[in-house]
């Protein structure tokens, strides 16, 4: 975050719409280098930062008076869940094999050099997407516990892959998978509750720790 904050700086005073776009092309084809990956999260700052750009070019009010505007689209945006719920569990095979497109992570593998750039943009194409129709299915009210969830969403960013390291050592629960539909489906179901448990304020730390001394830094500044 530190990172896009700097970005963003250098770049308030520029054309956001047209460095989004740019962003987007250098994200699909950044992947032909080798030497970006992990290394000071290079790779997820370039392919990840046209959602953050976005993000600071759609302003909440618009975003709430478009979906007043057009709750027509709220039909659309839950047939676009559906369908991507079901690519996902029934077609798991032939998605499974493109995750790598969507962790920003990793450079293009040898199978798709010839058409790599063009899968990039459907991921995007797919993520947006998901994002539009998640958007328009979300309340404009306060929800009973999942408001208050939603606000430790970061904790959940922060600790699911330690809990599933263990989980999966003692467990072994990667192997559910072999078991078809029901495991894939029980695989999600077990995602879904462990985000509710991380999203209590009781696995605040360190987040709360860290969120403290950055403000007060601020205020000492």
């Amino acid at each position: 975050m530190a990172a896009y904050t700097v970005i963003l700086k250098i770049i308030e005073k520029q054309n956001k719409e047209y460095i989004l776009v740019f962003s987007i092309v250098l994200a699909c084809f950044v992947g032909y280098d080798t030497g970006i990956g992990d290394f000071l999260y290079l790779s997820r700052i370039i392919i990840f930062f046209p959602f953050f750009l976005s993000g600071v070019l759609l302003q909440k009010e618009n975003i709430v008076e478009f979906k007043n505007k057009n709750s027509k689209y709220i039909v659309l945006a839950g047939l676009i869940v559906v369908i991507w719920l079901g690519l996902c569990v029934f077609e798991l095979d032939i998605f499974y094999r493109l995750r790598y497109l969507f962790t920003g992570r990793n450079p293009f593998f040898p199978q798709i050099m010839s058409y790599a750039p063009l899968a990039r943009l459907a991921s995007y194409i797919i993520s947006f997407g998901m994002c539009f129709a998640l958007i328009m299915l979300m309340p404009n009210r306060r929800m009973f516990l999942i408001t208050d969830m939603g606000k430790n969403s970061i904790n959940v960013y922060f600790w699911h892959m330690h809990i599933y390291y263990v989980l999966n050592k003692v467990f072994n629960i990667s192997n559910i998978f072999n078991y078809g539909v029901s495991g894939k489906l029980a695989f999600l179901l077990m995602a879904v509750l462990l985000s509710i448990v991380l999203s209590h304020n009781i696995f605040n730390f360190p987040i709360k720790q860290i969120r403290e001394q950055i403000f007060l830094n601020k205020k000492a500044s």
